[in-house]
């Protein structure tokens, strides 16, 4: 149970600004805010600061950490059954 708390959290950690970046730049279909993703990481930085970059962090952590107990289970049901 500790592992998946440590894992889930550092995968957020690591992962949260990015796909902070990919969901804006997505959101930004006609090029009106962000030209490139150099740029939106810009703007986010100076208009939110690094805060931004971790906008809906605690939902994330939260299904991912929820989630890795599951597939770890079924991980090794599925190699139980081949073995």
């Amino acid at each position: 149970m500790l592992q998946g708390l440590l894992s889930g959290g550092t995968i957020v950690l690591t992962t949260q600004p990015f796909m902070v970046l990919i969901t804006k730049l997505y959101a930004n279909l006609k090029k009106e805010k962000y030209k490139h993703g150099f740029d939106a990481a810009y703007k986010i930085l100076r208009n939110e600061g690094v805060r931004g970059f971790y906008k809906g962090c605690g939902y994330r952590a939260m299904g991912i950490i929820a989630a890795l107990p599951v597939i770890n289970a079924s991980r090794d049901f599925f190699n139980k059954r081949i073995s």
